[in-house]
């Protein structure tokens, strides 16, 4: 059971310094280096590179076998103290170590009862990681349908360069949703053009494709305070582009 734990233990970890190593990375050599396609592409990786790098494994050490030679009293004494620490006693000789008062079918099943509660625990954690996911997910979705809704509902207007326009005393502040830029009614005239022209550049980016991606894999994996912070980094690369 601890060999079970260990191992979702470790998984967890390397997601988690795979994903900081990488984002390190990113800091140190590609930002305010690279381009910003580059850096998009990069940081668009990130997510699918840790969970490839958390499945990978290698033995750093492996130490032998210790061996220790005991007497009959002292082999009782140390199954006593001993008997669910995962250990494995292997005799030399022909000894059966039934005749040692070792019952090496009850310990194996005390083994797999242990190893079986632990499995339950875990799947309990995992199933409450997915239910979480799926209701963020979920979330986003709602907007997204509330998105389309809004465009259906409200009156749009096309530029001349082909970009469609949604106005309205109801939306606070200016943003775009795919091809579509979403505007306050009653702007400035000024105002209302530099903000035109910086949604437009969101849409030519194609900017909207990397936010439903990584929008997509932060709920996936939530529970990685990493995610977040690629997410966060990759929003300021679209600003600065």
């Amino acid at each position: 059971d601890n060999s079970i734990i260990l191992n979702f233990s470790t998984i967890f970890v390397k997601l988690l310094l795979s994903s900081a190593l990488l984002l390190a990375f990113h800091h140190v050599f590609l930002c305010n280096r690279a381009s910003y396609k580059t850096q998009r592409l990069y940081l668009l990786l990130i997510p699918f590179v840790s969970i490839m790098m958390s499945g990978f494994t290698f033995e750093v050490y492996k130490p032998d076998a210790n061996i220790v030679e005991m007497t009959k009293s002292e082999i009782q004494q140390y199954h006593a103290e001993n008997a669910h620490s995962g250990y494995h006693i292997e005799a030399s000789d022909n000894t059966d170590l039934e005749d040692l008062g070792i019952n090496t079918l009850h310990d194996m099943h005390n083994a797999i009862d242990d190893a079986a509660e632990a499995v339950l625990a875990i799947e309990i954690i995992l199933y409450g990681v997915a239910a979480i996911s799926i209701v963020l997910i979920l979330i986003a979705v709602y907007y997204i349908i509330k998105m389309l809704w809004m465009s259906k509902r409200m009156k749009s207007e096309k530029t001349d360069d082909g970009f469609r326009i949604v106005r309205s005393y109801q939306i606070k502040t200016a943003f775009s949703f795919a091809d579509i830029i979403y505007m306050p009614a009653g702007m400035d005239s000024e105002k209302a053009d530099y903000i035109l022209k910086h949604e437009k550049a969101h849409i030519i980016h194609k900017h909207y494709i990397d936010v439903w991606i990584i929008e997509f894999m932060t709920r996936l994996m939530w529970f990685n305070p990493i995610m977040w912070m690629v997410r966060k980094q990759l929003r300021n690369v679209h600003e600065y582009e």
